[in-house]
């Protein structure tokens, strides 16, 4: 089984990583909050504090999760995608088609008729890919194109 680790992009990781001192700032201030004025607080205020330093926390345990271990891969029945403590199963066989567009170096893969996902192809040997699925799923179609796509 090969294990193949997810590119993000310059954005999302831009965004990940910057997110991460802003939870933590968000931790530190609201604790502070906390300590200092304690008994000005209404229940109010005590819960709203309590609200931020959780999704703060949920910020990080997600956000690190995500930078440490996102990547996909092939078993025996199933393509799985992960994104930290995110997990996706798609069964090999409901995957239909695989398209490989060489302009923009992105995988997608097609499952269930219409259902798709892109993977970052930058650093992964797409025909090793396509075929250990093709050969867990003989009706899967592999295509190559080099089409920018454009959003209108």
């Amino acid at each position: 089984m090969n294990k193949y680790k997810y590119n993000y992009s310059k954005p999302v990781l831009i965004i990940i990583i910057l997110g991460i001192p802003l939870a933590l700032a968000c931790i530190v201030m609201n604790i502070y909050r906390l300590i200092k004025s304690h008994a000005d607080f209404t229940a109010y205020n005590y819960a709203s504090v309590f609200v931020v330093i959780a999704v703060s926390i949920a910020y990080l345990v997600i956000a690190i999760a995500l930078l440490i271990d996102s990547s996909y891969y092939v078993t025996d029945k199933h393509f799985v995608l992960k994104w930290g403590v995110l997990k996706n199963k798609i069964e090999l066989k409901s995957i239909t088609r695989i398209v490989y567009n060489t302009a923009t170096n992105k995988l997608a893969i097609y499952y269930n008729d219409d259902n798709f996902f892109m993977l970052n192809a930058q650093n992964v040997n797409y025909g090793e890919l396509a075929d250990m699925i093709k050969e867990k799923n003989h009706r899967v179609v592999f295509e190559m194109i080099s089409e920018e796509i454009h959003k209108d």
